[in-house]
C-alpha cells in the first residue's frame, strides 16, 4: 500500500509539472499556431497596433479573422502595449508570438506557409540601411520556405 501511495504520488506530480510546463509555453508564446488563411505580421513597432486595428475593420464583415503577431519582445510586453491602446478586436483572433522573423523555426511557429498575407515591418530604431537589410533577410527566408504558394500568390 506504501508503494501504490508513492507511485500515484510520483505520477501528479509528473502531471502537474507537464500542466506546469504547457501553461508556461502558452503564457510565453512558444506554443505554435494552428491556423490557415490568417494574417501574419513579423517584427513589432508601435504603429503595429495600429495596423491591427485596421485589419480588424477589415475583417469584421466576414465575422472576424485570426491575426498573429511574431515580435521580437516578450509576449507579456506586446499584449500589454495592445491593452493600452484598447483595440476592439471585433470578432478577430490575435494570438502573440516571439521569436525573430529570420528564424525559420519561428517562422513555422506562426503557420506562414498557410498564412493569407504577411506583414514584414521595418525596424525605425536603426539605420535604413539596416532595416532594408533585415527586411531582405526576412523576405529570403520565406521565400526558402515556398512562401508565397502558387494559391497565395
Amino acid at each position: 500500500s506504501i508503494g501504490g501511495m508513492l507511485i500515484f504520488a510520483l505520477l501528479v506530480s509528473l502531471t502537474t509539472s507537464g500542466f506546469e510546463e504547457q501553461l508556461n509555453q502558452l503564457r510565453h508564446g512558444a506554443q505554435p499556431v494552428v491556423e490557415g488563411g490568417h494574417t501574419v505580421i513579423l517584427g513589432w513597432k508601435p504603429m503595429a497596433c495600429d495596423i491591427i486595428d485596421e485589419l480588424c475593420i477589415a475583417a469584421q464583415g466576414r465575422g472576424g479573422g485570426a491575426i498573429v503577431v511574431l515580435a521580437p519582445l516578450p509576449k507579456p510586453a506586446v499584449e500589454a502595449q495592445i491593452q493600452e491602446r484598447q483595440i476592439d478586436f471585433r470578432n478577430s483572433v490575435v494570438a502573440i508570438r516571439s521569436g525573430d522573423a529570420h528564424v525559420k523555426e519561428d517562422l513555422e511557429r506562426v503557420a506562414v506557409p498557410s498564412a493569407q498575407a504577411v506583414l514584414v515591418l521595418a525596424n525605425a530604431d536603426t539605420e535604413e540601411e539596416d532595416a532594408d537589410s533585415r527586411t531582405l533577410r526576412v523576405l529570403l527566408t520565406l521565400y526558402s520556405q515556398g512562401w508565397p504558394k502558387a494559391e497565395n500568390a
